[in-house]
């Protein structure tokens, strides 16, 4: 069964609250359309929690 998990809110601290999608079997195009529309509505793309920020500068 295909399945994704997308970032669709971030807490006070910046961190993703994400949810979990399952497709039917064969239905990947399903998701990836979902995965779309929402990243439309809210892009995430290029978030980055602080906390990842802060890692990746050390």
């Amino acid at each position: 069964q295909p399945a994704m998990s997308v970032p669709l809110h971030w807490n006070q601290d910046g961190l993703p609250i994400g949810l979990h999608f399952v497709g039917h079997f064969g239905a990947e195009a399903t998701l990836f359309q979902l995965a779309e529309q929402l990243e439309r509505a809210q892009p995430w793309f290029d978030r980055l929690p602080e906390i990842a920020k802060n890692l990746l500068r050390t």
